[in-house]
């Protein structure tokens, strides 16, 4: 099973403060509790030219999205603290994204 996404990406920058989509496309994080694994992926996403920040938790993956508004999320579904499942349900809700996102599995 896979899943597929698209994104109506607003045009303008917010004038209010608000996190801009200046990276949308570009910026993916890698939310990975295995060292390992997120240096590993991180890596091979460099390699192909992303530009790639990354989380060890979902409590900093959520911060992280909030201050860098990442493209893509590369998430681990068992995260300690907070899960993967918890985390995609915080992005779903927050209200700058709830109107710019569909997702299509």
């Amino acid at each position: 099973m896979y899943s597929t996404s698209r994104a109506r990406i607003p045009l303008q920058k917010g004038t209010d403060g608000s996190p801009t989509i200046e990276n949308f496309g570009r910026l993916v994080l890698v939310v990975e509790d295995d060292p390992d694994i997120r240096s590993v992926v991180a890596e091979h996403l460099l390699a192909v030219g992303f530009d790639v920040c990354r989380a060890q938790n979902g409590e900093i993956a959520m911060q992280m999205i909030r201050e860098r508004l990442p493209g893509v999320v590369c998430l681990d579904l068992n995260l300690p603290r907070i899960s993967g499942y918890d985390v995609c349900e915080q992005i779903r809700a927050w209200d700058l994204l709830r109107n710019e996102w569909t997702l299509e599995t």
